[in-house]
């Protein structure tokens, strides 16, 4: 479920910290919305350098979050600009003079209380080789495949061989299974579409038409996309998808322009969320976003994803490992591509492409390379190749929809938990492995395996216990220099299956950088190693390994991500890093303990040191960390928790002094949190 889902994203611009001399205090987030707001809007600000109106964002536009179509007017006013449109909770200003102006403008005014942010504009993530146009009759070079499925073209398809889509088809075949596929445009009434095509939606206009225009740049790419998770099989026409009895729920995200924006893709996601699909499809990206707007595209895919929703996203096409959003954003799996084209049709699978991108945030790899599929040709439905990591993120998709589909009772439970199952299930079930390219030298491990996805349960039984007593079935892990990390395999209570950690009794095998090494079941971070730190800026160029443990017919995949050593936790007092800090709170009032910002009432930063100048890290909400809470929490008040256990809110009931503490992946560095509750 790629890179940061346990620690989530660290922030790609480092800070500096001296304890010599003097630094501005950081401030706090205020109780009042003004100045929440206006906060807000500096940092975005702040990280909007470097980024040009009309090339990497709309000119004169941007967009916010409001509950109603009134409240949307109220802030438009507020800002003096027109409301464009409003639609599944996002508002668009439309206004005079430069994004940045209306920005330092929201910041001057105290009339503001909603901060608005620059929309970026996303990019369908296809490599466009595009082959020969078919209309489902021609002869052509044809896989050497043999298949019960009837339609004409299916041969052609040798993606489905690959990741065995037969063998899974024999389990299930997506029925009942909503599929959101978020998109530039599409021919909803393609011939090997419509009967699938189960609801409509244009994110960038609120209307339900998704059709085509002539402004719109590579426009057969949504048609090609949902044709690949679910074109009809055996009605005569095509090919067919991974998931040929799926429901497709297509939303356009490309506007009047012909442009795609995260202010349509953040209405596509809060769509798909209202209308409880099972599965996201993203086959779009960009690498010029600002952390205010990326953390309002985090948001819509965490509320789709608390809805029960697997989230599948295409890792970019830039042959590199910088990271593409929103792939490289937690909760979501990141798909890179395999497949060197050889001829129509068909394409060497035993190396990574060359265009796809790589790195910590790409979870795992599907065919990607000359994948025929549905496209509109001049008004008909047509079919063709194309490449991209487009293309191989639908594969995934299909196959999500193959295991809801084989466990029907997930589908109504519309459970966070449930959808983070079923990705876990996702990126462990691969064949495991190492797919390279010569050209970039980057790797990718793991093509997906619909067979064994389907197989067995989504729920795990087995589970492995880190040194911070985190318990996981799957998850991306930091590691700081020199240190090492201990697997012990676990129940989900974390209770030591004695069995499972005797000699032999479970496989344990790492593949990734030679930095990190496995021997008796510890997996260590070499002291040279290149780490997350001021010189690699990229969380993608620090060093990784993978680690598959294989026990009892379950497998658990653990990534393992090189970082500085956590020499302090804290926030900035005048030139120093305080370690601690106490909170005045009422008796009887819910405080939230969600985050470790919430329950601090502000920003709690990692720092690495070298000599006297400590180097930030990030954030102890992206870095990640363990919260303990004091027993006399819950013996004098009320801890509620999600469905996975952690906690989400504390009351206290009586007078005193509640002491949390949050404590730093691996290396345990302590920052504490006194809460006195008082009448």
């Amino acid at each position: 479920m790629a890179k940061r889902k346990t620690l989530a994203e660290i922030l790609c611009i480092s800070m500096l910290f001296t304890l010599v001399g003097t630094a501005a205090p950081k401030s706090a987030y205020g109780e009042n919305l003004n100045l929440m707001s206006e906060m807000a809007m500096e940092s975005e600000l702040q990280s909007m350098n470097g980024y040009e109106e009309g090339k990497d964002y709309s000119e004169g536009k941007a967009f916010f979050e409001a509950d109603s179509e009134e409240e949307a007017m109220k802030v438009a006013k507020s800002y003096d600009a027109s409301l464009e449109s409003y639609s599944s909770g996002i508002g668009i200003l439309s206004f005079e003079g430069s994004v940045k102006d209306k920005l330092e403008d929201g910041v001057s005014t105290l009339s503001v209380t909603t901060p608005i942010y620059p929309d970026y504009y996303v990019y369908t993530e296809d490599y466009i080789n595009r082959g020969t146009l078919l209309d489902g009759s021609e002869d052509g070079e044809k896989a050497d495949v043999q298949t019960a499925v009837t339609d004409p073209d299916y041969d052609y398809q040798w993606f489905h061989s690959k990741v065995k889509s037969e063998e899974a088809w024999k389990v299930s075949n997506g029925d009942g299974v909503k599929v959101a596929v978020i998109d530039n445009c599409f021919m909803a009434e393609h011939s090997d579409l419509v009967d699938n095509v189960a609801a409509t939606y244009n994110a960038a206009d609120g209307s339900e038409d998704v059709s085509l225009s002539s402004n719109i740049k590579n426009k057969e790419h949504g048609t090609h996309v949902a044709g690949i998770i679910g074109a009809v099989s055996d009605n005569g026409l095509f090919g067919t998808g991974v998931a040929p009895k799926a429901e497709l729920y297509l939303v356009k995200i490309a506007n009047a322009e012909g442009k795609l924006t995260i202010s349509s893709v953040i209405r596509a996601l809060e769509w798909a969320a209202e209308h409880k699909v099972e599965v996201v499809n993203m086959s779009i990206g960009t690498t010029s976003i600002s952390q205010g707007t990326k953390a309002q595209l985090q948001e819509a895919i965490d509320n789709v994803v608390d809805t029960g929703a697997a989230v599948v996203v295409a890792a970019g096409n830039y042959g590199a490992s910088t990271e593409c959003y929103p792939a490289a954003c937690d909760n979501v799996i990141a798909v890179g591509a395999i497949g060197k084209k050889t001829a129509s049709h068909t394409a060497d699978a035993s190396c990574l492409a060359d265009y796809s991108d790589y790195g910590n945030y790409v979870d795992l790899a599907a065919p990607g390379t000359a994948i025929y599929s549905t496209v509109p040709e001049n008004g008909t439905s047509s079919a063709c190749d194309l490449d991209g990591t487009s293309m191989a993120a639908p594969i995934v998709t299909g196959v999500a929809a193959l295991v809801y589909s084989a466990h029907p009772e997930l589908i109504s439970e519309n459970t966070e938990t449930t959808a983070k199952a079923v990705m876990k299930k996702l990126t462990s079930s691969t064949d495991d492995v190492e797919y390279s390219s010569s050209k970039t030298g980057g790797t990718v491990t793991g093509c997906i395996d619909a067979k064994q996805a389907v197989e067995g349960s989504v729920s795990s039984s087995v589970y492995v216990k880190l040194k911070d007593k985190t318990i996981t079935n799957g998850g991306t892990y930091w590691l700081p220099l020199g240190k090492s990390e201990k697997l012990v395999i676990t129940d989900k209570s974390g209770k030591k299956i004695k069995e499972a950690n005797k000699k032999g009794a479970a496989s344990f095998e790492i593949s990734g950088s030679a930095s990190f090494k496995l021997s008796n079941k510890k997996v260590k971070c070499d002291k040279k190693a290149a780490a997350y730190s001021l010189s690699t800026d990229s969380v993608s160029k620090a060093d990784s390994a993978r680690v598959t443990i294989t026990y009892g017919g379950e497998k658990i995949v653990l990534r393992f991500i090189a970082l500085d050593k956590i020499k302090a936790a804290g926030y900035i007092s005048g030139n120093k890093i305080k370690k601690n800090i106490t909170r005045t709170v009422p008796v009887g009032k819910s405080i939230s303990i969600n985050s470790a910002e919430a329950l601090a009432g502000l920003e709690v930063d990692y720092w690495s040191r070298s000599g006297k100048t400590y180097n930030i890290l990030g954030d102890a909400d992206s870095v990640g960390y363990v919260l303990k809470v004091p027993a006399k929490a819950s013996k004098n008040g009320m801890i509620t928790e999600n469905s996975e256990g952690e906690p989400l809110t504390f009351t206290p009931g009586r007078k005193g002094s509640y002491k949390f503490t949050v404590v730093s992946p691996a290396n345990g560095v302590k920052f504490k949190i006194t809460l006195k509750a008082v009448d």
